[in-house]
């Protein structure tokens, strides 16, 4: 299989790709109390961005249509939720922080490149509300 690799003349340079996806649903967060918040509904926004130095014989770091697939399929499962009865988040609360880490998770069984790797999931609940959960 041949690869493509860049070198750029400052040093090491990396590939990024990124795949969008979206879906509706409520959740219900404790409050510092202890009691849990009204239940309310998200217009949540997903990106999960993949980084790596290689490309695979085509050219590509990852496949954008099997990324967007596995995403897509995520977002279905997802979509009209109440997340806190949700079984891809039983156990944890439902917080923006803890979908992210879930929906990275899953998403870092889509592979591509010679060494491409999900480096983060990025969700966003509310316009100006988001939370990332990365690889460092």
């Amino acid at each position: 299989m041949s690869t493509w690799s860049d070198l750029g003349p400052g040093g090491e340079v990396m590939y990024e790709v990124s795949v969008r996806g979206s879906f509706r649903a409520t959740h219900q967060v404790a409050t510092p109390s202890g009691e849990l918040e009204p239940r309310h509904e998200h217009d949540w926004r997903v990106e999960a961005v993949w980084s790596g130095h290689g490309l695979d014989g085509r050219g590509l770091l990852v496949d954008f249509v099997r990324a967007e697939q596995v995403l897509r399929r995520l977002a279905a499962d997802l979509e009209g939720a109440h997340l806190n009865e949700h079984p891809v988040l039983a156990g944890c609360p439902p917080s923006a922080e803890n979908v992210a880490r879930v929906l990275f998770e899953k998403l870092d069984l889509v592979r591509g490149g010679v060494d491409a790797r999900l480096s983060l999931v990025r969700v966003r609940e509310a316009p100006g509300c988001r939370a990332v959960y990365a690889r460092h």
